[in-house]
């Protein structure tokens, strides 16, 4: 099972990351600056998309089975 975390690099986004991987459990984040999310944690796994391009959004959520979205 894969968890998307849109967010990821977001304040809570990069907390959910973490308890994920804490827990074994396989999680990859979207962002649309990969190299900013990759800097705060190397080890994660991460999709480049944004939600205003669906194209880029079908591809980044290809094996996902569970979604983390927090809203304001």
């Amino acid at each position: 099972m894969t968890v998307m975390v849109i967010g990821s690099t977001s304040v809570i986004g990069r907390h959910v990351m973490n308890l994920l991987a804490e827990k074994n459990i396989h999680a990859r984040g979207m962002t649309r600056m990969v190299d900013q999310a990759k800097q705060l944690n190397p080890e994660h796994r991460y999709s480049v998309a944004d939600l205003e391009n669906p194209n880029s959004v079908r591809s980044a959520f290809l094996d996902i089975k569970k979604l983390f979205l927090l809203t304001p």
